[in-house]
């Protein structure tokens, strides 16, 4: 279901928001997976970019959950790595698309 990017400012379909957002992290049944803590560079309506110093492979899906007292979204979200480089010493920055469409509500968060 993902592909990966030849150039990923030319497959942008939607608006970017940046964001500081806090995430929890999963792969697997949430009650037996290990949960670890990400970052949320940016969003929008099909995806996000997650900081972590810890490269995920394109391809993987993970499960997760965004805190934020301000953006509605369900409680937990599925996600697939589309494309992943290293930002920095022991940082990584992943291209993620959303596993399935956010619903009209969850894309008015994003956007408001």
């Amino acid at each position: 279901m993902f592909t990966q990017a030849v150039a990923a400012a030319d497959l942008r379909e939607w608006v970017r928001y940046p964001t500081g957002l806090e995430t929890d992290c999963w792969l697997g049944d949430a009650e037996n997976a290990r949960v670890w803590k990400a970052q949320v560079k940016d969003i929008s309506v099909g995806g996000f970019g997650l900081i972590h110093s810890t490269e995920l492979a394109p391809g993987t899906v993970f499960q997760l959950r965004m805190k934020s007292n301000n953006l509605f979204l369900s409680d937990v979200l599925q996600a697939g790595v589309v494309h992943a480089r290293l930002e920095g010493t022991g940082v990584w920055l992943m291209g993620c698309q959303f596993y399935l469409e956010l619903d009209d509500a969850e894309k008015r968060a994003i956007s408001s």
